[in-house]
């Protein structure tokens, strides 16, 4: 197995997986509404969608970087932390959703290109070698998967990962 081919099954395996060892980041989500996942207890700590925008910009950002070979010049105003709909819909909630699992589609496919000299190689823009930052990416979903799995205790919606 090359080293992206390790890598991509290790970003599916937090973010998707289906092994009934952990809850990854598309179990804990899944069932939510949009109001729940708009939910939050109080005014400074992030919602489920808020998190969920934010995984999804930065898994953006980090796509961006490896078809340009660089960090885009600048933070959006919002940085990193796009903001959720005012009036939220559940369609809108889906439609999030499925955007989170098309740019984490479209990292996959982008390390899939690269081969082991490119990954293990020190991009001037970057302070680590490519192989280093998939690491990052597979902690960002678990910790924030468990933030929200505490907003889910705290709003009293069961989780039980389904084991096939």
């Amino acid at each position: 197995m090359s080293k992206a081919q390790s890598l991509i099954s290790g970003m599916t395996y937090w973010f998707e997986a289906d092994q009934g060892q952990h809850e990854t980041l598309m179990d804990v989500i899944g069932d939510l509404t949009a109001e729940q996942a708009a939910w939050s207890p109080q005014d400074s700590i992030r919602s489920t969608w808020e998190m969920i925008n934010h995984i999804t910009f930065w898994k953006r950002m980090f796509v961006h970087f490896l078809s340009q070979g660089h960090w885009p010049d600048a933070l959006p105003d919002h940085e990193g932390w796009p903001p959720v709909p005012a009036e939220a819909s559940d369609e809108d909630w889906q439609a999030t959703i499925q955007v989170l699992r098309d740019t984490h589609q479209e990292l996959l496919d982008s390390f899939a290109k690269l081969d082991d000299a490119t990954l293990a190689k020190q991009n001037p823009n970057a302070l680590h070698p490519l192989e280093f930052y998939p690491y990052g990416l597979m902690g960002h979903d678990g910790y924030h998967a468990g933030q929200i799995m505490t907003l889910r205790e705290l709003q009293g919606i069961p989780f039980e990962k389904q084991v096939s």
